[in-house]
């Protein structure tokens, strides 16, 4: 009779483990954000300067939100134009530095995180010349000596 209590006991006690190890291993993961619609970006950035006027570099390509409104990736096609460096790329995201591509050519992509809500991404792109033997930098979105000609700011559509 103890026996047979003893094994009835037992073999409870083990479906009772088996069942919550299960229980365990079979716990489902969290929903994974998804990515929405590629969005259309171009940016591009002139000499400013009404004697030279020359087309400096051009990024053209996508911005890409996820539901969890937190995230972006991207994919941009930089060309060079006139200017006398290869540009570089500044991502923006609500208005803080969150990419940087120094001498960027040819494609580039990334995917970028941050703590809290994304608003918006901004796209900016820089080229260098010379003025005579003055070295001068143009950004598309105003910034360096003189003015750029556009800006590439996108909205998350999630926010």
């Amino acid at each position: 009779m103890l026996g047979r209590l003893f094994s009835r006991y037992a073999a409870r006690s083990v479906t009772v483990v088996l069942a919550v190890l299960a229980a365990g291993l079979l716990h489902t993961a969290p929903a994974q954000a998804a990515y929405g619609a590629q969005l259309p970006v171009q940016v591009q950035v002139v000499d400013g300067d009404y004697n030279y006027s020359q087309n400096l570099g051009r990024a053209s390509g996508w911005v890409q939100f996820d539901s969890g409104k937190r995230k972006f990736r991207y994919s941009l096609t930089v060309d060079r134009q006139s200017s006398y460096t290869p540009p570089d790329i500044f991502i923006y995201a609500n208005g803080s530095l969150a990419v940087t591509e120094w001498n960027a050519g040819g494609t580039i992509t990334g995917e970028f995180e941050h703590s809290y809500d994304i608003q918006y991404v901004r796209v900016v792109i820089q080229g260098d010349t010379f003025h005579g033997s003055s070295y001068v930098s143009y950004r598309s979105d105003g910034g360096g000596k003189n003015h750029g000609s556009s800006y590439g700011r996108v909205y998350n559509p999630y926010v």
